[in-house]
């Protein structure tokens, strides 16, 4: 259900806009990142691969950058006479709402090494694309905050970085919930040949005592 979503979208979005004009996006580069997280989640369920370590890190950064994107798309660039279509909603909106489900059910952590990815690695990359795409290809910014002869652009692009850190101590904090709810959630472990529950925490070295 979730990849058929995206390649809808993305399908959608090709027939509006062109394929090449909507690259220049930093919402689409992550929406295509979303799109191949769900179509890798499905080939590991089927193949039975043991690829989690790989495709959590790709999570991880779908899963932070998606609420970042959502988050700057209607606190900073909507404005009431942008006229909003479904294909916004669903790459600022929907999408983040299938990721937070995903993250409720699958058993993936954040993990603090992600962070490297999420917060400075796919920024940057886009960052420079951006400059080139302004030199070599349109006039105008992909996003206005990235004009760098305005007087705040400094502070704006520390906004960004500083944005991706919070979101992502946001995004282990809700990992870190997750982990100790299931914890908490998840009864202990009996045998009908013990007259105490299995625990995983006990002293390894702990005589068992047969009924």
């Amino acid at each position: 259900m979730g990849l058929s979503f995206y390649v809808i979208v993305i399908i959608a979005q090709f027939v509006e806009a062109g394929i090449v004009a909507e690259y220049v996006y930093y919402t689409f580069w992550n929406f295509n990142l979303q799109a191949i997280y769900f179509g890798w989640a499905i080939v590991t369920s089927l193949v039975r691969s043991n690829d989690s370590c790989a495709r959590n890190t790709l999570f991880d950064v779908v899963f932070v950058n998606s609420f970042l994107i959502a988050t700057v798309f209607w606190g900073a660039l909507y404005s009431h006479i942008y006229k909003v279509t479904w294909l916004h909603i669903s790459q600022h909106g929907i999408n983040s709402a299938l990721l937070l489900l995903e993250f409720g059910l699958n058993d993936l952590r954040v993990q603090l090494r992600s962070m490297v990815y999420a917060s400075f690695l796919l920024p940057d990359i886009f960052g420079a694309f951006a400059w080139v795409v302004h030199e070599y290809w349109v006039d105008d910014w992909v996003y206005p905050f990235l004009d760098v002869t305005k007087d705040f652009a400094l502070l704006w692009y520390m906004g960004m970085l500083l944005g991706h850190c919070a979101f992502f101590g946001l995004a282990m904090g809700l990992s870190k919930l997750k982990a100790h709810w299931h914890q908490s959630s998840t009864p202990p472990l009996t045998s009908p040949w013990l007259d105490v529950p299995l625990n995983p925490n006990d002293e390894k070295d702990q005589p068992l005592r047969l009924v």
